[in-house]
This record gives structure tokens, C-alpha cells and sequence, in this order.
């Protein structure tokens, strides 16, 4: 039983990672419009 939560506790983890990878991606569409903002002008 004892590994078994063990398991289960590194899986909770890549999951929190995976979540992290969304939010950096996230960020570069933001850099993307700002450029498009500027060459507009």
C-alpha cells in the first residue's frame, strides 16, 4: 500500500508541471499581439 501512494503522489506532480508548461505559453501569445501593436503604429 505504501507504494502504491507513492505512485500516486509522482503523478499528481507531472500534472502540476504540465499545468505550468500551459501558463508559459500563455505568456508568449501576449508578447506576440504586443509586437503586432507596435508595428501598427
Amino acid at each position: 500500500q505504501q507504494q502504491q501512494q507513492q505512485q500516486q503522489q509522482q503523478q499528481q506532480q507531472q500534472q502540476q508541471q504540465q499545468q505550468q508548461q500551459q501558463q508559459q505559453q500563455q505568456q508568449q501569445q501576449q508578447q506576440q499581439q504586443q509586437q503586432q501593436q507596435q508595428q501598427q503604429q
